[in-house]
């Protein structure tokens, strides 16, 4: 019964994945892409702010998780950063 269950909420799943997937223009794939471009620039620049602007503008035009993985490790970054700082105040 479980493995039932299972099947049906994957493939229910997967099936409303790709219609969204199938719904987005060309020139909508191609924006997200270049501001995951943009994004990944500035992420090596370490500037983890404005990659984060870049990630979240991607993730209004495509919910992918390569884009919420990315925005999350900029976010991560920048909470590291942050709390090094305080650190170092207090010393």
């Amino acid at each position: 019964m479980k493995r039932n269950f299972f099947f049906i909420f994957f493939f229910s799943f997967a099936l409303s994945v790709s219609q969204v997937a199938f719904s987005m223009s060309h020139d909508d794939i191609a924006k997200a892409k270049d501001m995951i471009a943009s994004g990944d620039s500035a992420y090596r620049a370490f500037n983890y702010d404005l990659a984060i602007k870049y990630y979240e503008e991607a993730k209004n035009i495509s919910c992918s998780p390569e884009v919420l993985l990315k925005m999350s490790d900029a976010y991560f970054l920048v909470g590291i950063r942050s709390l090094d700082r305080n650190r170092k105040r207090c010393i």
